[in-house]
C-alpha cells in the first residue's frame, strides 16, 4: 500500500494500474492505497466500480455520477466527454476505477483526462495492462494460498 501511495504522490506518476487475475485483492489494495493518499487531494477521492459492465457508453456517465456532476445533454451543445473533461480540468482528484478490463478499449479517455488537467491521478484495477502512455503497472500475484504479493512494473 505504501509503495502505491508513494507512486501516487510522485508528480510524474499520474496513472497506476493494478494488474492481476480476478479475486486476488486488487480492489481492496486500491481502496486502502487511495485512503492513504486522501489528504493530498483537495477535491476528494472517488471510487468508480465497473464490474462486468462492458458498455463503452457507461464510462463517461459513471465517472460523472461518481463526481456528482450533471452532464447537460439538453441545453449544452458540447459533447458529454468535453463537458466532463472541462469539469475535471479545475479539480484535484484521485479517481479509483475498478474492474477496468471490461473497458480497456476506452483507455484513451484516461489519457485525455490526464492531458486536460494537471491535478488528477488515476488508480485503476484491471486484469490486463491498458497500454496507454504514462501508465505505471503494478503486478499483483498469488504466491501461495495464504499470501498475496504485489510488484511494481513500469
Amino acid at each position: 500500500m505504501e509503495e502505491i501511495s508513494n507512486l501516487l504522490d510522485t508528480p510524474s506518476c499520474r496513472l497506476v494500474t493494478l494488474v492481476g487475475p480476478g479475486g486476488i485483492g486488487k480492489t481492496r489494495l486500491a481502496i486502502r492505497s487511495a485512503a492513504m493518499s486522501v489528504a493530498f487531494y483537495f477535491n476528494r477521492v472517488y471510487f468508480i466500480p465497473f464490474g462486468s459492465n462492458t458498455s463503452s457508453s457507461c464510462l463517461i456517465p459513471a465517472i460523472a455520477d461518481a463526481l456528482n456532476f450533471k452532464i447537460d445533454s439538453i441545453v449544452s451543445k458540447l459533447d458529454t466527454k468535453i463537458q466532463l473533461l472541462d469539469y475535471l480540468s479545475s479539480r484535484s482528484v484521485l479517481l479509483v476505477l475498478d474492474g477496468f478490463e471490461h473497458l480497456a478499449n476506452q483507455a484513451s479517455l484516461l489519457s485525455e483526462i490526464l492531458e486536460g488537467a494537471s491535478n488528477e491521478k488515476l488508480l485503476v484495477t484491471s486484469r490486463i495492462r491498458l497500454g496507454v502512455q504514462g501508465e505505471w503497472g503494478f503486478q499483483c500475484q498469488w504466491f501461495a494460498a495464504s499470501h498475496r504479493s504485489w510488484s511494481y512494473v513500469k
